[in-house]
């Protein structure tokens, strides 16, 4: 997983419902790899399997079949991970980004993005109490390395046709619990099927909120409305029109 510095800028972008419960429950929502619509996550690409499997043939294995029936354990082992890994996603950037404003906020009039930094964020993360295992990093859209391949590495690398998103994840690792089954075997069972929120301080985390381009004129004043009933004494001169001219 690569960091970022602290001072980097990150977005998340999100529609007003959302960003309204985030005010009220003091939290944001963790979905489980296994949730994504990208099916592609959590799993090795091509390049990868080929090198990694070449790794293992040439070091650990005498014949082609062994190597090939442990590539096909493997990869089953790397994708039973996915259902107990949660993850949360921002984008980095010095500034605003269209294609999130329209991915994320499925272009909604009634959007936002909450600004913050990467220092900001990791502080929030460090005050966590809720889970011992959160990590955080840059999504990397190269293929890995056939000899670095972990729950972090996996977890943390896309396709490139992503590379847009510019993405900065947050993990939260070994989320299971082990259940008997039928036969008596103990089994990993997720702890959260789908996800489950992260508690969020709103006051601490947020230094901007951005309003989306495509939000109508009466949108600015419910937004400061929902900000200062729920986040007293913040600066609403933070509250900003998007500069996006482009509906």
């Amino acid at each position: 997983m690569t960091p970022a510095n602290d001072d980097d800028l990150v977005w998340r972008y999100t529609d007003f419902p959302t960003f309204y419960g985030f005010l009220v429950n003091k939290s944001i929502y963790f979905k489980t790899l296994e949730s994504y619509t990208d099916k592609h996550e959590g799993l090795l690409p091509p390049e990868t399997i080929k090198d990694y499997h070449a790794i293992r043939y040439n070091k650990d294995y005498t014949t082609k079949k062994e190597a090939d029936n442990w590539i096909q354990k493997e990869l089953v082992n790397i994708a039973s991970y996915k259902p107990f890994i949660l993850s949360n996603s921002w984008n980095l950037g010095k500034g605003e980004n269209y294609n999130m404003w329209k991915t994320y906020t499925r272009g909604a009039g009634e959007g936002v993005a909450i600004q913050t930094t990467v220092g900001n964020l990791r502080a929030q993360l460090a005050a966590n109490t809720q889970f011992p295992y959160v990590y955080a990093g840059k999504v990397s859209y190269e293929p890995i390395p056939g000899n670095n391949i972990d729950q972090f590495t996996v977890s943390t690398h896309k396709r490139e046709f992503y590379d847009n998103e510019k993405e900065y994840r947050v993990l939260v690792l070994h989320q299971f619990r082990f259940e008997k089954d039928k036969d008596g075997k103990e089994i990993r069972v997720p702890l959260y099927p789908d996800g489950t929120g992260f508690n969020f301080d709103p006051g601490a985390l947020i230094d901007k909120v951005y309003i989306s381009p495509f939000a109508g004129g009466w949108f600015e004043s419910v937004l400061k409305s929902a900000i200062k009933e729920r986040i007293p004494g913040f600066d609403l001169s933070k509250v900003i029109k998007s500069e996006i001219k482009d509906k």
